[in-house]
């Protein structure tokens, strides 16, 4: 999964995609952060970040 862009994470990786847009409960994206998975190699994301991706996503995960 390559998240460097916008455009490669709306593409998914390999297993699919890892956001949905307008339904953070079904974004693998969500799921991960929120799972302490992502970000790899660093620490867990403080709470409200993670409520930030998953409202971004909510809203539809625009490229805004």
């Amino acid at each position: 999964m390559n998240l460097r862009t916008y455009e490669n994470l709306i593409k998914g990786g390999e297993s699919g995609a890892v956001v949905v847009a307008g339904d953070p409960d079904n974004s693998l994206l969500v799921e991960l952060v929120r799972e302490g998975e992502m970000p790899k190699r660093a620490a867990n994301l403080p709470q409200e970040q993670i409520d930030l991706i998953a409202q971004w996503v909510a809203e539809g995960a625009l490229n805004n």
